[in-house]
């Protein structure tokens, strides 16, 4: 899912917002040189901002992928083994257990957040400067008589979506990096190599009878000691057999 999310927002979300600044940066060209290179020299200061401070959001996007999966996971545990933490009484633990995970993953998405806050901050700031200097410029050229009223018209306008566009591009990023945070650990994962593969000249098992047997199986408990020692026990095919412990539970 993560994956379909960062290719969809790739190809339509990224694709087209780039598609809108390239081809705005080919008409303030052609409107006037300078302009194209005051959007240039803008544009080329905010890719400058996102490149410097994407390795801080990646590794913090990261964090909280890890620290989102572990939570998702604690909460599954907890859930499905509900009964046993009312039979043993442990709901306190599993209550602190929990609060110590969604703190975690809290202060991990904090973290994140202050980074990209960070990052729109100072792109705000260019941008608020290349709206002025591009307002000051086609001012200038106006009183030298190199632009028109409606080359106005055309710029001011343009630049403004432009300016939104990036703002939206920038708000989107956040979703972006924790889209990516999440997809690595899930690659992560599939891309562990198997600790024990199979020879090469492997066959397939054919079990005709099947059978289980305990020779001399001792078992000690940490708390308890030993629970028993020198079992044997042989279940041969077709039988259906039972451990039960002192609860009862199996």
């Amino acid at each position: 899912e993560t994956v379909c999310k960062v290719l969809t927002m790739v190809l339509e979300q990224f694709g087209r917002k780039f598609c809108t600044i390239f081809f705005t940066l080919i008409t303030l060209w052609t409107v006037h040189m300078y302009v194209g290179l005051t959007f240039l020299v803008w544009i080329t200061l905010l890719l400058g901002i996102n490149f410097a401070s994407a390795g801080k959001v990646h590794e913090h996007s990261a964090e909280f992928a890890r620290s989102k999966a572990r939570i998702f996971g604690q909460v599954v545990d907890s859930v499905t083994n509900i009964l046993n933490v009312k039979l043993f009484a442990r709901q306190d633990y599993e209550s602190h257990y929990l609060k110590f995970g969604l703190e975690d993953m809290i202060q991990k998405d904090h973290s994140f957040h202050m980074a990209m806050l960070r990052t729109r901050f100072m792109e705000t700031v260019i941008s608020s400067i290349y709206i002025a200097g591009v307002l000051s410029l086609m001012v200038r050229l106006y009183a030298l008589g190199e632009v028109t009223v409606g080359d106005f018209a055309v710029i001011i306008p343009l630049s403004m979506t432009v300016v939104d566009y990036i703002w939206g591009l920038t708000q989107e990023l956040g979703e972006f990096e924790k889209a990516i945070g999440s997809s690595r650990a899930a690659l992560k994962v599939l891309s562990i190599p198997h600790e024990m593969e199979d020879p090469e000249d492997c066959v397939p098992l054919i079990v005709t009878k099947g059978a289980i047997e305990f020779k001399d199986v001792n078992l000690h408990h940490t708390v308890k000691g030993k629970l028993f020692e020198h079992l044997s026990v042989s279940l041969p095919g077709g039988q259906t057999v039972w451990l039960g412990g002192f609860s009862g539970r199996g």
